[in-house]
C-alpha cells in the first residue's frame, strides 16, 4: 500500500520534470445520435481517463457510448494554469433555438489542480445530461435567463462557456483542455402518438385563466371555457393501440388569430395547411373507472 502512495505523486513529479509543456487534452462529447452519448478523448490525458466507467491508461486515447441520456467522464493531464477559481465548478445548459427558456442538455464540470498554482497535474470530470427525444429537462434556472446556449447542429467549442451554476457568473476550466459538443438538435423523432376518434362532448364550464406558449406564440390570460370534445386512441386499418388508456378532454377557447402556413407529412401524405385561429385546448385526461355506461 505504501508503495502504490508513492508511486502515483513519483510519476506526476517525473512528468513535471520531462515534459517541458504539454500538449492539449481534447475530449469530443458527441450527442448527435438520439438515445446515446459518446465520449472520445485523445493520447495527450498523461495520467488516464475513466469514461462511461471504463478506465484507460495514460496516453492512450479511446471512445465510450452509453446508451440512454446520461455520461460520464474524469481524467487527468497536465495544465499550465489552473482553472478559476480552484478548486471549481462550472455548468452549461442548452437550449432548443426555437424554445430558449427549456433545457435541452447540461454539461457539469468540476476540476481542481493537483500541485498547486500553475504547470502541473489537475484532474477535471464532466456529467452529461440528455433530454429524450421529443421532451426537455425543464426551464432555464432564472439566474441564467438569456444565457442558455443554443444547441448546435454540428460541432462547436466548449471549453469557454462554462458559468458558476449558482450565479451564473462566468468561470475557467483548466487551461491545456479543448472541449468538443456534437449535436443534432434538427433530430427527427420517431411519433409515438395513437390515432384518436374525437367526439363532441358536453360538461361543466371550467373558466381558468391560463397562459399557453407554442410555436405560434405566446398568449397570455387565456379563458379556458366549456368542454367540447372527448376523444379515444383509435385502431386504424388494425393498427395497435399503443396508449390505451390515453384520453383527450378539449376545451372551447376564445378564438386568437393567428396568420401561419405548415406542412406535415402523416400517413396520407403531405399537406400544406393554412393556420388562421385557435379553437380548443386539449388536455391528457384520465377516464374514470366504472363511470362509462
Amino acid at each position: 500500500m505504501l508503495s502504490r502512495r508513492l508511486f502515483i505523486p513519483l510519476g506526476m513529479l517525473l512528468a513535471l520534470i520531462w515534459v517541458p509543456g504539454a500538449q492539449a487534452a481534447h475530449l469530443i462529447i458527441d450527442d448527435s445520435v438520439e438515445g446515446q452519448i459518446t465520449l472520445t478523448h485523445d493520447e495527450n490525458w498523461e495520467f488516464g481517463v475513466v469514461s462511461n466507467g471504463t478506465p484507460f491508461d495514460g496516453g492512450v486515447a479511446g471512445s465510450t457510448t452509453a446508451s440512454g441520456e446520461g455520461a460520464n467522464f474524469s481524467g487527468t493531464y497536465l495544465v499550465n494554469t489552473e482553472g478559476n477559481p480552484d478548486p471549481g465548478t462550472g455548468i452549461i445548459y442548452f437550449v432548443d433555438p426555437g424554445h430558449t427558456t427549456r433545457v435541452s442538455d447540461i454539461i457539469l464540470a468540476s476540476w481542481r489542480n493537483l500541485a498547486g498554482p500553475g504547470f502541473g497535474p489537475a484532474t477535471i470530470s464532466f456529467q452529461v445530461v440528455s433530454s429524450a427525444c421529443g421532451k426537455d429537462l425543464g426551464p432555464l434556472p432564472a439566474a441564467f435567463a438569456g444565457l442558455g446556449v443554443d444547441d448546435p447542429v454540428g460541432s462547436i467549442g466548449i471549453g469557454g462557456l462554462f458559468r458558476d451554476p449558482n450565479t451564473a457568473a462566468v468561470v475557467a476550466i483548466p487551461s491545456n483542455l479543448t472541449i468538443e459538443f456534437v449535436s443534432k438538435n434538427d433530430t427527427v423523432c420517431p411519433i409515438t402518438l395513437d390515432h384518436f376518434k374525437c367526439y363532441r362532448a358536453k360538461g361543466k364550464r371550467v373558466d381558468q385563466t391560463v397562459t399557453l406558449e407554442d410555436q405560434f406564440g405566446v398568449e397570455p390570460q387565456v379563458l379556458v371555457r366549456k368542454p367540447m370534445l372527448f376523444c379515444n386512441p383509435v385502431s386504424k386499418n388494425g393498427e395497435e393501440i399503443k396508449e390505451p388508456t390515453a384520453r383527450l378532454t378539449c376545451y372551447d377557447l376564445p378564438e386568437a388569430d393567428v396568420r401561419d402556413e405548415v406542412t406535415v407529412d402523416n400517413q396520407f401524405g403531405l399537406q400544406v395547411l393554412q393556420i388562421d385561429r385557435s379553437k380548443v385546448l386539449c388536455l391528457p385526461s384520465e377516464e374514470v373507472p366504472g363511470t362509462h355506461k
